[in-house]
């Protein structure tokens, strides 16, 4: 059967976001891990944690897509399907683990950002609970994916991966078909997917939140008081992260907004009425996390060299991809 133009689309699009996303998210690994000055700061290391992430979603899951899906799957609807059982496993392993990590990091970064922002505490002292902002990733991720692999709850979804799903596909939901496999596949969707990403969406949300009063009261203070009064730089300072804390939250809601969406969608209706604009958004956007990480990441330092030390765009461009110079000390959060 020849594939239609939405199954070759779904199944190329998310191949060429997820090169990019790729290629970016393995630059701010790089450029934040090789740097021992980047590394000392934990806003860079919850950073660090969250690109490694990027890095392994945007290979194995995004650009590989469809590759790892098995190549005898029923009916051959499956642009580019080129694996086997044991490759469909594995994609559908590092896709729990890594999607999931990806988005909870991006849950403790807001948390960080309100920490520092709102509630003024140091970085030497967030450094002592390190541990706690790493470990949520951690078991979120890796549990809920060890669990999927152990109750053989891996198989193609009928999308771009293999990942959480019956089989036969849609046995579960389907009269007169018996699941061989997966038979609560929706249940782990819910509770290993959807809950826990409607948890961080409501903790960014709060989060974004807290800050922008945070920075609406600085404002108020400086429209009273002359911009020279005592704090006034603190409050530029704090301006400045929340404006990176702000970019962060935008970035996880482009990506992950057909997603939710997608869910919601299913769950109200039993199916996806907007159908296949929505299922190729998705595709196309959910593997950019890792671009937009490190646009936002290097834009401080790229506005330093363009506008600070008059170089041309292209010229600053250069600078940032040759052997990194730490970030300025003016995006640094309330260093202790």
């Amino acid at each position: 059967m020849v594939n239609t133009p939405i199954q070759i689309a779904v199944a190329v699009a998310p191949k060429v976001t997820g090169f990019i996303s790729l290629l970016a998210s393995s630059f701010l690994t790089h450029y934040v891990g090789s740097s021992k000055e980047r590394r000392l700061k934990l806003v860079n290391r919850i950073i660090l944690g969250l690109s490694i992430s990027d890095v392994v979603f945007s290979f194995a899951v995004a650009f590989l897509s469809t590759w790892p899906v098995p190549s005898n799957t029923a009916s051959n609807l499956v642009f580019g399907a080129a694996g086997n059982r044991a490759t469909c496993r594995a994609q559908g392993f590092v896709d729990q683990w890594s999607g999931r990590s990806s988005y909870v990091y991006n849950a403790v970064l807001s948390i960080y950002y309100v920490l520092v922002v709102r509630f003024g505490i140091k970085e030497a002292m967030l450094k002592r609970w390190e541990w706690l902002m790493h470990l949520p990733p951690l078991l979120v991720g890796l549990g809920t994916a060890i669990t999927i692999l152990s109750t053989d709850t891996i198989h193609y979804t009928g999308g771009w991966t293999c990942w959480i799903s019956d089989f036969p596909l849609n046995c579960s939901q389907t009269e007169g078909v018996t699941c061989q496999a997966g038979q609560n596949a929706l249940l782990y969707r819910l509770w290993f997917n959807s809950v826990p990403l409607w948890i961080c969406e409501i903790i960014i949300t709060v989060a974004m939140l807290l800050i922008f009063l945070t920075v609406y009261k600085f404002e108020h203070a400086s429209a009273k008081y002359s911009q020279a009064s005592a704090g006034g730089e603190s409050h530029k300072q704090s301006r400045r992260t929340a404006r990176q804390a702000f970019l962060y939250t935008f970035a996880f809601y482009v990506t992950w907004f057909f997603t939710t969406f997608r869910i919601i969608e299913g769950l109200v209706h039993g199916h996806n009425p907007s159908g296949n604009v929505t299922f190729f958004l998705e595709a196309l956007l959910l593997p950019l996390q890792g671009f937009w990480n490190c646009v936002i990441f290097l834009r401080p330092r790229y506005q330093q060299l363009w506008a600070r030390e008059g170089l041309t765009r292209m010229q600053a461009l250069c600078r940032l991809a040759s052997p990194a110079r730490s970030i300025p000390s003016s995006t640094r959060p309330n260093s202790s």
